[in-house]
């Protein structure tokens, strides 16, 4: 449902708390970092999406789609500055 309606918070909101039932630390911290965002909170959200980002370190593939999100996260909110 999150990749077909992935600019819904409460989606990702029901995502967080899945993961922290199942201890998913990281697809928590991904999970929250876009709740951030979709409610325009730009700096906690980079924190958040840094905490997934450090949890993920081992995992080449995934550290990769992460920090690509992170990148246009940034990409997107300098445009909305504008």
């Amino acid at each position: 449902a999150v990749r077909a309606h992935a600019n819904d918070p409460h989606l990702w909101r029901l995502l967080s708390d899945c993961a922290a039932s199942q201890k998913d630390g990281q697809s928590v911290f991904r999970a929250r970092a876009e709740i951030l965002f979709l409610t325009n909170r730009q700096k906690p959200a980079e924190e958040q999406m840094k905490n997934a980002l450090r949890m993920a370190r081992d995992n080449y593939s995934l550290t990769a789609q992460l920090e690509r999100r992170l990148d246009e996260m940034r990409r997107l909110d300098a445009e909305f500055r504008r």
